[in-house]
């Protein structure tokens, strides 16, 4: 149902957001690795 579909979204969302922070901190590490 909607309720489900919300779920799914709320949880894709978090994802999403979890693997950004993830790159962001990959890349600033390699910046300050490669200073």
């Amino acid at each position: 149902g909607a309720n489900e579909l919300v779920v799914l979204f709320k949880f894709a969302l978090y994802c999403g957001i979890a693997l950004s922070q993830l790159f962001i901190w990959c890349m600033i590490g390699n910046v300050l690795l490669h200073q």
